[in-house]
């Protein structure tokens, strides 16, 4: 599968991911990773009341878990 981005043919919903998946602003990182996993996708739509409000990435969820786990074993220190 070829796309020439430079072409005057090629569009975005030739190769936009479709249905779109999303979650909501209130939804627990675990659930999120979970539904990543699923769907085996790497983002997802974040929306609240309707209206999308932004991004949530693999990287996004890795990076706040690490910082729960690194905060947590501070503690114990």
């Amino acid at each position: 599968f070829c796309v020439n981005p430079r072409s005057g043919e090629s569009r975005i919903a030739d190769i936009m991911s479709s249905p779109l998946i999303t979650i909501d602003a209130g939804t627990s990182l675990g659930r999120a990773a979970d539904l990543m996993a699923e769907k085996k996708i790497r983002r997802l739509l974040v929306t609240e009341d309707d209206m999308i409000k932004g991004i949530v990435t693999e990287r996004d969820i890795m990076r706040a878990t690490l910082y729960v786990f690194k905060t947590l074993s501070d503690a114990w220190i």
